[in-house]
């Protein structure tokens, strides 16, 4: 068995190991030639909340920025800035929670 060094971190590593113990690398010609297979391990709930949230987000701010440039040219009420910055907070809110979830479930 003789020791490699791994091309990703720099760490050395056993000839037979199938993928670096540091970090994770796949080592080349290792194995009995299956290929490494990758697992993705964010479930497709929480990608979908952060697309949503990050919609959210971005339409409150859009609309808030709609209803201070109306303001400024006086066809507005200040009250009507309201809903979007709700609607700004609830998006951001939601986004920083789901990546929390995404970084907290993480393996």
């Amino acid at each position: 068995m003789a020791m490699i060094t791994c091309s990703e971190c720099g760490k050395d590593v056993s000839s037979k190991a199938t993928a670096c113990p540091g970090c994770g690398a796949p080592i080349a010609g290792s194995g009995s030639g299956t290929p490494v297979q990758t697992i993705e391990k964010t479930a497709k709930q929480l990608k979908i909340h952060q697309l949503l949230s990050g919609t959210l987000f971005v339409v409150g701010l859009l609309w808030t920025i709609i209803a201070v440039i109306a303001i400024n040219k006086g066809s507005g009420s200040t009250g009507s800035t309201i809903v979007p910055i709700i609607i700004c907070f609830v998006g951001m809110g939601w986004y920083i929670r789901t990546r929390v979830k995404i970084w907290w479930h993480h393996e």
